[in-house]
């Protein structure tokens, strides 16, 4: 690609085990980040994030799908 453009990306996966509850949650995620670096002071990007908790305890699992665009400064 070019040179001021930069793009990442991101899996995991989080177990959670709640002691003294008989409570499992597990939640994989994803997401991915592109920057465009302006110039030396400015950068733009544009962030996807996605979250999917699920849980053994009935209401508790979501799915979360967060977009995030925005411009970074520095000196």
């Amino acid at each position: 690609l070019r040179r001021d453009i930069i793009i990442q990306g991101q899996v995991g996966f989080l177990s959670q085990r709640f002691v003294g509850l008989s409570r499992t949650d597990d939640a994989p995620t994803a997401g991915f980040e592109i920057t465009w670096l302006i110039n030396h002071n400015f950068r733009a990007f544009l962030q996807f994030n996605y979250n999917d908790r699920n849980s053994d305890v009935s209401g508790a699992d979501y799915t979360q799908n967060v977009v995030m665009l925005g411009l970074r400064s520095q000196l």
